[in-house]
C-alpha cells in the first residue's frame, strides 16, 4: 500500500506533462498540496478491521494536525481520504445521465476546487494499480461525471447539456417539412437520450427508425478510437419482440464482445433505440468492416431468434482455472437511496460465457426493465449494476419482489459459473 500511494502521487504530477482534459483539470488546481497529500496516505488504513476509507480519514486528520497545516487543507484531505473511492464508484457502476445521482454527488463534494481533486485523485489512484488499469474508456466514464458534477457546482442547471443538444438537434431539422416523421419525434426525446448521443447521430438514427417496417430492426457497429470502443446501436419497436436487451446482450456475448456499457431508450409511439458500448478483445485496434458486420448480423439473428444464443464456453482451454473454494459467492445488492426515480441492481459473480445474458434474461423474466447497465469485471470477477424499474416505470421497493429477484439471479448465475 506504501507503494501504491506513492506512485499515485507519482502519477498524478505526470498527469500535468500530458496533454487531454485531466491535464488541464491538473493545471486548473490552485492549490495542489492537498491532493498530494491525500494520496500519499489514501490507503494507509488498509490491513485493519475498520473501513480503511474511515480509519484513513482519521489517520490523515492527526498527520495534518502533526504537520500543521492551515485548517481548511486539514479538512480536504480528510475529505479526500474518506470519499477516496465514492467517484470511481459512480463513474464506473452508476449511470451518469441520472440526474439525481449527479446532484447528490456535487451536494456531498461542495465546490469545483475539490471536485478537481477529488478526480485527479481518482485518475491517479487506479493508474497507480498496475499496467492496463488505466484506460481510454475509465477516463471518458470518469470525464463525463467530472463535467456534469462541475456544471452543477458552476451554477449551470444538470439538464443545461440536454438543453443545448436540443437546440442543436432543432438547428439540424429546420428545413425538414412539418410532416417529417422524425421532428415530432426529436421534439420528445429525453434528456438522457440528447445529453449522451451527438445531435447528427440521433437525426441519422431516427431517420432509420421511422423508415423501418412494422417487424423491421436496425442495428449498426461503428468503432470509437477516442475510447477504443465499439458503439452498438439497436433501433426496433417494442411490439416487433420481447426481451430486447436481454437478447442484444447474448447476440454481443455470443460474439466475445465484453459489454461495458448500456442505454436503453423508449421514444414516442412505442420506438426503441439501445446504445451499448462494448470492448472487441480479438482485435487490438479498429476492427475490419467484415467484423462490425458480423456483430450487426448477431443482432439481427438474436432478435428474431427462438433460442437462446451459444457461449463458447472456454475461448482458451489452456487457461487456469479457478477452483471453487477460490470464488466469491454470488452477491445481488439494491440500491433504492442513490436514485431519485430508479432501483439500482448490482450483481457481483465469478465471470463465465453467458453470465450477463443470464442476468439480463432474469431480470426481464422477473417483470423490470432495464434503463441503463454499467458491466465491470475485474481479473475473474464481475460487478455488474443495472438501473431497473417495475412495470409501471417506478422503484422496486417491496421486500417480496426484491427477495425474488435476488434468487431468481442467484439461480441462474450458479450454474453457469459452475467449474468445469
Amino acid at each position: 500500500m506504501d507503494e501504491h500511494c506513492l506512485l499515485s502521487v507519482e502519477r498524478a504530477v505526470g498527469f500535468g506533462r500530458e496533454e487531454g482534459w485531466l491535464a488541464a483539470t491538473w493545471r486548473e488546481l490552485g492549490r495542489k498540496r492537498p491532493l498530494l497529500l491525500a494520496l500519499a496516505m489514501h490507503d494507509l488504513g488498509k490491513g485493519f478491521v475498520e473501513d480503511h476509507s474511515v480509519l484513513g480519514a482519521r489517520m490523515a486528520r492527526e498527520a495534518a494536525a502533526r504537520l500543521g497545516l492551515p485548517a481548511d487543507e486539514a479538512e480536504i484531505i480528510e475529505f479526500l481520504v474518506l470519499r477516496h473511492l465514492a467517484m470511481a464508484h459512480l463513474a464506473f457502476r452508476r449511470d451518469v445521465g441520472d440526474d439525481s445521482i449527479v446532484v447528490g454527488f456535487a451536494c456531498d463534494v461542495g465546490s469545483p476546487e475539490v471536485l478537481r481533486m477529488l478526480t485527479l485523485l481518482t485518475a491517479a489512484d487506479v493508474a497507480a494499480v498496475g499496467p492496463g488499469t488505466w484506460t481510454k474508456w475509465k477516463a471518458d466514464l470518469l470525464g463525463d461525471l467530472h463535467f456534469r458534477t462541475l456544471g452543477h457546482l458552476d451554477g449551470e442547471s444538470p439538464a443545461g447539456g440536454a438543453e443545448r443538444a436540443r437546440r442543436a438537434l432543432a438547428e439540424l431539422l429546420a428545413d425538414r417539412p412539418g410532416d417529417d416523421p422524425v421532428v415530432p419525434i426529436a421534439r420528445r426525446l429525453p434528456d438522457s437520450f440528447l445529453r449522451d448521443t451527438p445531435p447528427a447521430r440521433i437525426v441519422e438514427e431516427l431517420g432509420r427508425l421511422v423508415r423501418l417496417p412494422a417487424d423491421g430492426i436496425f442495428a449498426l457497429a461503428r468503432w470509437q478510437p477516442e475510447t477504443a470502443t465499439v458503439a452498438v446501436s439497436v433501433g426496433t419497436r417494442e411490439s416487433v419482440v420481447p426481451g430486447i436487451f436481454h437478447r442484444v446482450t447474448g447476440a454481443l456475448t455470443s460474439q466475445r464482445l465484453e459489454i461495458l456499457a448500456a442505454d436503453i431508450h423508449t421514444l414516442a409511439d412505442g420506438l426503441v433505440i439501445d446504445h451499448f458500448t462494448v470492448h472487441d478483445p480479438d482485435f487490438a485496434g479498429a476492427p475490419p468492416a467484415e467484423r462490425l458486420a458480423d456483430i450487426t448480423a448477431a443482432i439481427r439473428g438474436s432478435l428474431r431468434a427462438d433460442q437462446p444464443p451459444q457461449f463458447t464456453r472456454r475461448w482458451n482451454p489452456f487457461a487456469p482455472q479457478v477452483g471453487a473454494a477460490g470464488r466469491f459467492p454470488t452477491r445481488v445488492l439494491f440500491d433504492n437511496e442513490s436514485s431519485r426515480t430508479d432501483t439500482i441492481l448490482e450483481v457481483f459473480a465469478h465471470d463465465a460465457p453467458g453470465l450477463l445474458y443470464g442476468v439480463a434474461k432474469a431480470i426481464f423474466d422477473a417483470g423490470l426493465s432495464v434503463k441503463a447497465a454499467k458491466i465491470g469485471t475485474h481479473l475473474d470477477q464481475v460487478v455488474d449494476a443495472f438501473h431497473v424499474v417495475d412495470r409501471t416505470g417506478g422503484k422496486v421497493t417491496d421486500p417480496a419482489a426484491l427477495a425474488a429477484v435476488r434468487l431468481a439471479i442467484e439461480a441462474v448465475v450458479a450454474p453457469v459459473t459452475a467449474p468445469g
